[in-house]
């Protein structure tokens, strides 16, 4: 995998969470994902991003390892009001850390991230603060997954 120094803008994003942990994320993340995608709950507010889907980890306990808020959410304009039934998270704009994930399956987004806890070489330099997959989808449907993790330091 490479990694790159992006900086990414401030982002306005609404959607549904979830509190999970690492230990429940098999079960309880694709079931999130599932019920998000069936209702297309999301569809319901007014994106200034159309054809692309935020997920966004914050408000991480013990690194990794430990409990977590997952967002599954979409960008919008920073006076857009937040519907009922779901949640608002201003993500700061700043540098972050940043791959592509070659191919968009279940699989290969977590082994992406498997990589990044186990095997990566700054994996000691995460920051634990919010982190971002960004998919993007094109009109077939198709898409292509960017993660941007909060590093500790700037390198």
């Amino acid at each position: 995998m490479n990694f790159e120094q992006r900086t990414h803008p401030t982002r306005h994003l609404i959607g549904a969470t979830i509190r999970t942990s690492h230990a429940n994320a098999p079960e309880e993340i694709p079931a999130f994902w599932g019920q998000i995608l069936q209702t297309r709950a999301l569809d319901t507010i007014d994106t200034n991003a159309p054809g692309v889907l935020y997920a966004v980890y914050t408000d991480m306990e013990d690194e990794w390892r430990g409990a977590y808020t997952m967002w599954l959410a979409v960008e919008v304009s920073p006076d857009a009001p937040t519907p009922e039934g779901f949640a608002r998270l201003v993500v700061d704009g700043r540098e972050r850390t940043c791959t592509h994930i070659d191919g968009s399956a279940p699989e290969h987004i977590t082994g992406a991230w498997r990589h990044i806890w186990h095997d990566w070489s700054r994996r000691a330099e995460r920051a634990y603060g919010v982190d971002l997959e960004i998919h993007r989808f094109d009109e077939t449907g198709m898409h292509d997954v960017e993660i941007a993790l909060s590093m500790a330091q700037a390198r």
